[in-house]
C-alpha cells in the first residue's frame, strides 16, 4: 500500500488550493487537522511481477491443479487494473465542486520477502540441502521443491531403523566369537596345524573389525554427500569406500579359502595326494586373484558409492559387479561344495563295512569321531589314557598306526595318522576290535558296539555337512538378491516411478493424506527380507563363520581336556615344588 495525506491532495488544486481550504473552514472544517491525517491506498503487484510469477511457477501451479493459484496478468476489478504497467487512478474525491484523482504506482514487490512460506515434502523425500546439485531427483519432475531422499525410499523409516540396528550390533557380538575360535587352533597343539582353518577365521576377523569400526558412523556419514544425493567419487576417499575394498578383497579371499579347505580335503580322501606342498599355491591363490576383480571395478568407479547397511559394489552402477564378484563366489561355492559332498559320501561308504563281533570275524575299518570313543570312568582326569585322544581333531590321514586300550571296555583303538601332518580335516580312521582275554558283560559291550555303529554316519559327516551347508547358504541370499535386481531392475523402477506420483497426487501436507491410497513403499522393491539377512550376513559376519566350528561337540570337548590338562599340569608343578621344598627342608635338618 502507498500512504497518502490531505495536505498533498490540497495542494494538488494549485492555485485553487487556498480557496478549496477558505470553503472547508467555512464549513466548519478544522483544516489545520485535517492537513496532518494520513491514509492509505493500494498498490497493486506491477505486469513484469505477474509476468516472472507465470513463466517461473507455471509447472508447479499446473501440477496443483489449483485454479486459485493461475495467473490473470490482464485482469481488472471495475476500471482498476490488478497488474498495471504505470500509475493508474484508485479513487476520485469530490471536494467543493472539483474532484480528485487519488493513484497509486505499479508494485514491484522489492521489499518481499522469500522466506515466509517453508515447503513440506512427504515421508521419503527431502527439501535438498544443495538444490542446484546435478544429482539431485526431483519429484514427480524438476519443477517440484522436493527430491528422493539419501535414504531411497525403496525401504520404510521403521525397515531402515532395523538395518541400521543389525549393521551396529551384529559385528560388536561376532568379534569375540571369531577371535575365540582362532585362539582355539592356535592353542590347540593339532588344530594350530590347520594353516587353512586358521586363514579362514583370520580373514573373517579382518572383515569383523571393519564392520566394527562402520557401525560407529551414522547412516547419513556413511552413505551420503548431503540428504538428497549419495556420495560419489568426487567426495574423495571416504569410510564407505575403505570398506568397499575390505568387502571385495577379503570375502573373496576368504571364499577362495574355503573353496581350498574343500578341494585339499578332496586331494588327501580321494585322490590320496599330499597337499603339504601346496601350502605356497594356496597363499598365492587366496591373497593374488582378488586384486584383478578389485582393480577392475576401482579402475570404472563401481565401488563403496551407495548402499544399504554395508559399502559395496552398487547394484544400480551396471553389471561388472556380477563378473567382478558374483560370479567368482559362485563357481567357487559350487566347486567347494561338489568336493565337500564327495567326503561326505565316502565317509558314508566307509562306514558300511562296521562289523561287530568276535576279533576272529572283524576285519574291516571304519571312521569314527573321537568323540565317541569310550572314556575312562573310574580313572581321574589327570590319568585317562584317551585324554590325549580327546584333544587331537580328527582327521584323514595314513601311514602310521598308534594303538590305545580303554581300561574300562574291550576295545583296542588303532589310530591311523600321518606324522607332522597340517590336514584340515574334521575325522579320523581308527579300527575297532574286542580283546580276547577281556571278561565282561557280553550283552552289555554288544549294546554299546551297536549305538556306537549306528552313529556312526551322523557323527563322522555332521562337521563337514554344517561346514559346506552353512556357508552356501550365506552366499545364496546373494545369489539369489543380486539376480531378484538383475532381472527386476525396470519393473522396481516403474513401481518407483508410479507410487511417487500416486504420493504427490494424493499430499496435502500430512501423510496420512496418501498412505491408504498409495502405501508404505511401492509395491515392486528388492525382497525386504533378503536385503536384512545380507545385512546380517556381512555385517555379522563373524557370528556365521564361527558358528561352522563352535556348533561342533568335539571343539567344546577338546577345550574341556586342554583345560584339564593345564590343571593336572599346574597341579603337577605344585606337587614337585612342594616335594622339592621338604626335601631341602629335610636335609637342613641335618645340618
Amino acid at each position: 500500500p502507498q500512504m497518502k495525506t490531505f495536505a498533498s491532495i490540497i495542494e494538488s488544486f494549485g492555485s485553487y488550493a487556498n480557496y478549496v481550504t477558505y470553503q472547508l473552514a467555512a464549513k466548519g472544517v478544522n483544516t489545520t487537522a485535517l492537513k496532518t491525517f494520513n491514509f492509505y491506498l493500494p498498490s497493486y503487484p506491477s505486469q513484469q511481477v505477474c509476468e516472472d510469477y507465470s513463466s517461473k511457477c507455471g509447472g508447479f501451479i499446473q501440477l496443483s491443479g489449483l485454479e486459485a493459484l493461475v495467473p490473470k496478468c490482464s485482469s481488472k476489478t471495475s476500471s482498476i487494473s490488478n497488474y498495471p504497467n504505470s500509475t493508474q487512478t484508485i479513487i476520485t474525491l469530490p471536494i467543493e465542486g472539483f474532484e480528485v484523482a487519488l493513484t497509486t504506482d505499479p508494485n514491484e514487490l522489492e521489499d518481499s520477502n522469500n522466506n515466509e512460506y517453508e515447503p513440506k515434502c512427504p515421508t521419503g523425500f527431502v527439501i535438498p540441502d544443495d538444490p542446484d546439485n546435478s544429482l539431485v531427483r526431483y519429484v514427480p519432475d524438476s519443477t517440484s521443491a522436493c527430491a528422493i531422499s539419501c535414504k531411497f525410499p525403496f525401504y520404510t523409516i521403521s525397515e531402515y531403523d532395523t538395518f541400521i540396528r543389525v549393521s551396529d550390533v551384529g559385528p560388536n557380538i561376532g568379534l569375540p566369537m571369531v577371535f575365540f575360535v582362532l585362539i582355539v587352533w592356535l592353542i590347540d597343539e593339532t588344530r594350530r596345524k590347520q594353516y587353512l582353518v586358521i586363514l579362514f577365521n583370520a580373514i573373517a576377523l579382518i572383515i569383523t573389525i571393519q564392520c566394527v569400526y562402520m557401525s560407529t558412523i551414522p547412516f547419513e556419514k556413511k552413505f551420503c554427500s548431503n540428504n538428497a544425493v549419495t556420495i560419489t567419487d568426487k567426495d574423495g576417499l571416504t569410510a564407505c569406500n575403505v570398506q568397499s575394498f575390505v568387502i571385495i578383497y577379503f570375502i573373496l579371499a576368504e571364499v577362495l579359502t574355503w573353496g581350498l579347505i574343500a578341494v585339499d580335503l578332496y586331494l588327501k580322501i580321494l585322490t590320496r595326494v599330499n597337499t603339504n606342498q601346496l601350502w605356497l599355491t594356496y597363499l598365492l591363490i587366496i591373497f593374488i586373484l582378488p586384486i584383478i576383480p578389485l582393480t577392475i571395478l576401482g579402475g570404472k568407479k563401481q565401488y563403496g558409492y551407495n548402499g544399504v547397511t554395508f559399502c559395496s559394489i552398487s547394484a544400480y552402477a551396471g553389471d561388472l559387479d556380477i563378473a567382478m564378484f558374483i560370479l567368482p563366489i559362485f563357481i567357487v561355492t559350487v566347486i567347494g561344495s561338489l568336493c565337500m559332498f564327495a567326503v561326505i559320501i565316502k565317509i558314508i561308504q566307509s562306514t558300511k563295512n562296521v562289523q561287530v563281533g568276535h576279533k576272529s570275524k572283524i576285519k574291516s575299518s571304519v571312521v569314527v569321531p573321537s568323540e565317541q570313543i569310550p572314556k575312562s570312568q573310574n580313572s581321574s582326569q589327570c590319568n585317562d589314557p584317551k585324554l590325549e585322544l580327546h584333544t587331537t581333531i580328527p582327521k584323514f590321514n595314513d601311514l602310521v598306526v598308534s594303538k590305545e586300550i580303554d581300561s574300562n571296555t574291550d576295545i583296542v583303538v588303532s589310530k591311523v595318522i600321518e606324522p607332522n601332518s597340517n590336514d584340515n580335516a574334521i575325522t579320523e580312521v581308527i579300527k575297532i576290535k574286542p580283546i580276547e582275554n577281556k571278561q565282561k558283560n557280553e550283552s552289555s559291550n554288544n549294546k554299546r558296539k551297536l549305538v556306537l555303529k549306528l552313529n556312526v554316519p551322523w557323527k563322522m559327516i555332521r562337521t563337514p555337512l554344517m561346514f559346506v551347508t552353512i556357508y552356501t547358504g550365506v552366499w545364496f541370499t546373494l545369489f539369489l538378491l543380486r539376480f531378484q535386481v538383475y532381472f527386476g531392475h525396470n519393473k522396481f523402477q516403474d513401481s518407483f516411478a508410479d507410487w511417487a506420483e500416486c504420493v504427490f497426487t494424493y499430499y496435502n501436507g500430512d501423510d496420512a493424506s496418501w498412505l491408504s491410497n498409495c502405501g508404505k513403499h511401492p509395491k515392486h522393491r528388492p525382497d525386504y527380507n533378503l536385503t536384512l539377512w545380507l545385512g546380517f550376513i556381512v555385517n555379522s559376519h563373524a557370528i556365521v563363520v564361527s558358528s561352522i566350528f563352535l556348533m561342533n561337540p568335539s571343539i567344546w570337548m577338546s577345550i574341556y581336556n586342554s583345560f584339564m590338562k593345564f590343571i593336572c599340569k599346574t597341579n603337577s608343578s605344585n606337587y614337585n615344588a612342594m616335594k622339592n621344598r621338604k626335601s631341602v627342608v629335610g636335609d637342613s635338618s641335618y645340618g
